[in-house]
């Protein structure tokens, strides 16, 4: 017989896989089971603390503790949508909050005195202030300057406002509704009064600069004799309404001492670099809505000179801040917010007045130019007279109603009034039309029963046509036709017609070559005019950006008044045979239309004008055709002979003729338009990543010929390389070798089914005019499309003998850019995702790991939580990315001796290099320091250690920099218990007091700690099993002798959470009051009913009263329970008990591993302990006969044992009743069988 002695179990729980493993040191000091029970560092157990409950609440929650002070402390319970806070173990106040259930495990926390930051990834970073004792808020992060994604390509951005509520219209369709709370940072080019100020004062305040985000000089000298005074620098942070005073850049005045006057230094007229002054230059960028002047105050003895004051930004940019706060649509080109902080000028400040020679202009002032259309010479080279096309024996049509453009085959089609489809061919190397071949439209074969009631198939007539330039598959005409009833007033082709009925059909031109009429159609939609207060009649089919537009004229019956309107309609298509056509409302929620159904166009208005008429059917000749190009609406407008220029919110953008100073067409009859491409040969130019080209091929042999580069637009790739498009058709896809070529071409695959459009690219408008009894004729003209800004640098007198280009030569005028191109995008938005992770390193808030960049990280500025604006001053806020292997998402941010940063695939520092010296833009290393990848759980700070889990949730690694050295380990604590961690691990919290612990919250629900001392090297891990399951767990330190354990527990059945607090280790001395025992207990103190309410969270449980130590068993049923006896000024708890179960690694002594043993005594040391149980097996153990029933007992308790025959044998001590017990040694006779 031997004895087996085990003096210590603070080796924890192990795995299974290390129960053979007797070499091991940790063997003897292991358990088979340790469940409710804690190892402590010295070696013994004590039973694990009850369970107070706390307060109940319905739904999932998660705590964190806000610690302001030790003394001061708060439990946070986040569940959906709301924020409980709890102080002194009582409900303090709920908060509504922007978390939802789902993703309440994926908060992360930092706290600043009385502030803590949380993120999520899937809301915006909020904020949780405590404003006073016991009072808190939460919002959103409000950024002074907030981390910036990326620079937007290919956008140019027109404001209306420069400060305060604005709506910004984009170049293209930009905005995302996912944008909505997203900033934007808008760079503008200085003009100069917004540069530099230097003026000769002898009192008073000079102009203000603009210095948000920036910083600036100051300077005060003396010019021209004697000065004495104050001058000041004052700052105002509302954008300039009101100052105050920021410092003194100079006081001189009557020295006290000597009565003398005090003067300035040198003099000097003007500013000039380096000069002798009083200078200031400001260190720290400013913040936000930031602008400064300066005051002189001029003493009142002996000032015969003037102050000279300067001011001076040297960045040359001011940076805009915009709040998106409002998007109608998804790709939308406005967008409505407020200014942050404002920019310096929008167009309008330019567009109040025109450059005329003749005209005085101020330094500062600002005019522009409309954009330039110029009018093109014919197509036949004589001049500017219209180009006439015949058949080669005369007129070949009277009237031409409207025009398109095909954009697949380079052709342009024209519609008469008599019925016929006209087709020319564009030749756009030389820019010449030719006729090729006329179809007649067959009224009776196309609508064969589509004519109803009175309707007459005489009387129909087609108003339009068009091809829609985002159909490049079906080759479809569309045309825009009224049927119009018998007996209407039909004086006229364009006459409104009382009664009349619309329709949209299309045709397919190309499949029916053979056949000189056409002969089917399909229409999309119908639409019957008005016959009451109005009638309507349509005009002009126009298409672009892959809607349909036409004017619709329409007669006020009652009123003797008609009018016009432009309406717009969406199309889009069931994407195979393109026989469905979807028409969508541009101004409502609604869908208004499928194929063959109704449509009013009075549900989409855009425009619309009234104008005074003595007949009810006078036809308004303005606005006849309508096309869209680079995001205008231009508009043929008959009664001024003008092209009316206007955005899509049909604002007149200001675009008029400039050729010879003329604002019109020639006097003539119009009734269509058109966009044709107008391609560019780039030559030898190198290519340029971003932009979009054509080819065209020159020879018979397109799989070998040269090709010239032609540039389309500078249109945003699709893809990180070139677009390059085929501009002829029927090519077969093959590689150009660009011979005799510049070495930077590079290799064109030609895709001949890619087909550009006429948005974003150079083109040439055709007007088309007839004349009565004649021929149609066409005009082209050649527009830039673009206004130029300029600002006066200098006072000039006007004089006729003035030229524009003179002055902008010679610097009088410069070029500025209200049309802002430079825009960056805000880091953070529902687009491009939330930071998940967060810390507070070095005074620097960290924010990392959004959707787009996962492996991102910004810090603010030191000391200024909120401000991201970058900078190479020390204290600037830093942009980092990973450079990788692997997109490696990060994880967690902790901050220790470095900023530590758990990625997906590694673990990394971000530090200075240094010990002495603090991280900053210019200073910083970034390095990989080990690869074992993290999962989303906080890396926590345990003493000089940082604990993390691997990426799978199981593995928890203790990382910390070895022995001073560059290197860092991370070994596995779960190593001997790789069991313990179950399926995976959602929430850590540490307890230091009055033993580290940190605590797991495991996926099933099991609480697990983990006694950590790394100097006495003890690593023991302990299970914890409640009624229910665990979901949270939080720690709250205390100026005690021990920290508090919070724990969020979810009941067995329904939704119900208990928010319950472990009892102290250290629980008092008398057991009978002070000493639970219970699970979800309550107490009672100088308790003198037999009834004890407030148990409602324990309804239908059968629990345990513990009155005076003494134990009942009871079940609640309405909150309550009656005991046995009425007692009297009696502690009472009542709660669950829970058991508690000890068990060493199984027993071999000397060489009896692999026989069987038997074990019959054994003697245990207990400390503080009223009841426990001994068996051989854990269902089957007997009460240990302990030397008092009533007292507590610290003493060796002798068991006697079953004396089974095993070959694996251990003890089990169990504690399944609401007293106190420890263990702390046991000695075992074991016998070899």
């Amino acid at each position: 017989m031997a004895k087996k002695v085990i003096n210590a179990f603070n080796s924890g729980e192990v795995s299974p896989y290390v129960y053979a493993r007797q070499d091991n040191e940790l063997y003897d000091k292991a358990c088979l089971k340790m469940e409710n029970f804690i190892p402590l560092e010295y070696g013994g157990v004590v039973k694990r603390p009850a369970a107070k409950f706390i307060y109940e609440q319905d739904g999932k929650q998660i705590t964190y503790p806000f610690i302001f002070n030790i003394d001061t402390t708060y439990v946070l319970s986040f569940s959906n949508l709301k924020l409980t806070i709890f102080k002194d173990d009582a409900e303090l106040l709920e908060i509504t909050t922007v978390f939802e259930e789902a993703y309440l495990e994926d908060l992360k926390f930092v706290q600043s005195n009385d502030v803590l930051f949380i993120s999520s990834g899937q809301y915006p970073v909020q904020v949780l202030t405590r404003t006073d004792n016991d009072v808190f808020s939460i919002e959103e992060l409000d950024f002074k300057f907030p981390p910036i994604n990326k620079e937007i390509d290919d956008l140019s951005i027109v404001s209306n406002s420069a400060s305060g509520s604005a709506t910004l219209t984009a170049s293209r369709g930009y905005f995302q509704t996912s944008q909505i709370n997203s900033f934007l940072v808008l760079k503008q080019r200085r003009d100069t009064t917004n540069t530099s100020i230097d003026i000769q004062s002898g009192g008073g305040f000079t102009d203000s600069i603009n210095v948000s985000f920036c910083t600036y000089e100051a300077q005060v000298r003396r010019v021209g004799g004697n000065i004495s005074g104050k001058t000041v620098i004052e700052k105002s942070v509302d954008g300039g309404k009101t100052f105050k005073e920021e410092l003194i850049l100079e006081d001189k005045t009557v020295n006290e001492a000597t009565g003398d006057l005090q003067f300035y230094g040198d003099s000097g007229a003007s500013y000039t670099t380096g000069q002798q002054g009083v200078t200031f230059n400001s260190t720290f960028k400013e913040g936000a809505n930031t602008f400064v002047r300066l005051r002189h105050y001029p003493h009142s003895t002996n000032n015969n000179g003037k102050a000279g004051l300067h001011l001076k930004v040297t960045d040359p940019f001011v940076y805009g801040l915009f709040k998106i706060l409002n998007v109608a649509s998804d790709n939308s080109t406005t967008a409505t917010g407020e200014w942050v902080s404002p920019i310096q000028d929008v167009i309008a400040d330019y567009t109040a007045r025109t450059w005329a020679a003749t005209s005085d202009f101020t330094r500062g002032d600002k005019v522009y130019f409309s954009g330039e259309l110029t009018i093109d010479t014919d197509f036949s080279g004589s001049g500017t007279t219209f180009k006439t096309f015949t058949n080669g024996g005369g007129v070949l049509y009277d009237e031409i109603i409207d025009i398109t453009y095909d954009y697949i085959n380079h052709d342009l089609y024209a519609l008469s009034n008599t019925n016929k489809i006209l087709k020319f061919s564009w030749h756009p190397t030389n820019e010449t039309l030719t006729y090729e071949t006329q179809r007649t439209l067959n009224y009776s074969d196309m609508y064969t029963g589509a004519v109803t009631g009175s309707d007459t198939v005489a009387d129909q007539a087609h108003f339009g046509i068009a091809f829609l330039d985002t159909d490049t598959k079906s080759q479809k005409l569309y045309l825009l036709m009224r049927t119009q009833r018998s007996g209407g007033n039909t004086s006229g082709s364009r006459s409104v017609a009382q009664n009349s009925k619309q329709r949209i059909t299309y045709i397919d031109v190309f499949g029916d070559s053979e056949t000189s009429n056409i002969t089917s159609a399909t229409t999309l939609f119908t639409d019957e005019s008005k016959s009451g207060v109005h009638t309507y009649a349509l005009h002009g089919l126009g298409a672009g950006n892959g809607k349909f537009y036409w004017k619709a004229h329409y007669v006020y019956r009652t009123s003797s008044k008609d009018g016009q309107r432009i309406d717009r309609v969406s199309l889009s298509y069931d994407g195979s045979n393109h026989t469905t056509v979807t028409i969508h409302d541009e101004y409502g929620s609604s869908q208004k239309t499928t194929a063959n159904g109704t449509f009013h166009t009075d549900d989409f208005q855009l425009m619309e004008t009234k104008t005074s008429s003595s007949s009810n059917d006078t036809f308004v000749r303005d606005q006849l055709d309508t096309v869209y190009l680079n995001g205008y609406l231009i508009s043929l407008n008959d009664l001024t002979n003008k092209l009316d220029w206007r955005n899509t919110s049909f604002g007149d953008v200001g675009i008029n003729f400039s050729s010879d100073g003329a604002t019109t067409l020639p006097d003539e009859t119009y009734t269509g338009l058109a966009l044709i491409p107008r391609i560019k040969t780039l030559g030898q130019t190198p290519l340029v990543i971003g932009n979009k080209y054509q080819i065209i091929t020159h020879g018979s042999n397109t799989s070998n010929s040269q090709a010239n580069l032609v540039k389309v637009g500078a249109l945003a790739s699709s893809s990180a390389s070139d677009t390059f498009v085929a501009i002829t058709t029927g090519m077969a896809d093959t590689t150009f070798d660009h011979t005799n070529q510049s070495t930077d071409f590079a290799t064109v695959k030609l895709h001949s089914d890619s087909i550009e459009t006429a948005q974003d690219v150079d083109v040439i408008i055709i007007v088309q005019t007839r004349q009565d009894g004649a021929s149609a004729k066409f005009r082209g003209i050649s527009s830039d499309g673009n206004p130029a800004y300029y600002q006066c640098m200098k006072n000039i007198t006007g004089s006729s003998d003035n030229i524009f280009s003179n002055q902008l030569l010679t610097g009088l005028f410069a070029e500025r850019f209200p049309d802002i191109t430079d825009v960056e995008e805000g880091a953070y938005s529902d687009k491009n995702g939330y930071p998940k992770c967060i810390a507070i390193h070095e005074n620097r808030l960290c924010l990392a790991g959004t959707t787009n960049d996962p492996n991102r990280i910004w810090l603010s500025q030191i000391d200024d939580l909120n401000n991201f604006i970058l900078g190479a001053n020390d204290t600037d806020a830093l942009d980092l990315k990973f450079n990788s292997l692997t997109q490696d998402e990060i994880k967690w941010l902790c901050s220790a001796r470095e900023l530590v940063i758990g990625t997906t695939a590694n673990e990394w520092s971000l530090g200075s290099g240094s010990d002495n010296l603090p991280l900053t833009p210019t200073q910083l290393n970034l390095k990989r320091r080990s690869q074992y990848g993290s999962s989303k759980v906080q890396g926590t700070l345990v003493n000089s250690a940082i604990l993390f889990l691997m990426r799978q949730g199981k593995k928890l690694r203790e990382w910390y920099l070895q022995n001073n050295q560059e290197d860092y380990l991370a070994q596995d604590l779960a190593a001997i218990a790789e069991h313990i961690t179950g399926t995976g691990i959602t929430q850590i919290a540490v307890q230091n007091q009055p033993t580290t612990t940190v605590w797991l919250v495991r996926n099933d629900g099991v609480l697990v700690g983990l006694t950590y001392e790394r100097e006495s090297k003890t690593f023991a891990w302990h299970r914890h099993v409640f009624t229910g399951t665990v979901e949270s767990v939080s720690v709250l330190p205390t100026s005690g002798d021990e920290d508090e354990v919070y724990l969020s527990i979810k009941r067995t059945s329904g939704t119900k959470r208990d928010l319950v607090k472990l009892d102290k280790h250290n629980w008092g001395s008398t057991h009978t009051s002070e000493y639970s025992g219970l699970d979800f207990y309550v107490k009672k103190t100088s308790h003198s009913s037999a009834t004890v309410t407030g148990l409602d969270h324990l309804d239908g449980v059968t629990v345990t009263a513990k009155v005076n130590g003494v134990t009942e068993t009871k079940t609640v049923s309405s909150g309550s329970i009656t005991l046995g006896s009425t007692p009297s000024g009696a502690t009472v708890y009542v709660g669950r008990t829970y058991t508690s179960t000890l068990a060493p690694l199984y027993l071999d002594a000397d060489a009896s591993i692999g026989s069987k043993k038997s074990i019959h005594h054994a003697t245990i040391r207990f400390k503080d302990t009223l009841e426990a149980k001994v068996g051989q097996k854990e269902t089957s153990t007997d009460d240990v006969k302990f030397g008092s029933t009533t007292q507590l007992n610290t003493e060796d308790a002798e068991v006697w044992l079953a004396n089974h025959n095993e070959f694996l044998q251990t003890v089990y001590v169990v504690s399944n009743t609401p007293q106190p017990c420890e263990v702390l040694a046991m000695v075992v006779d074991v016998e070899g069988v």
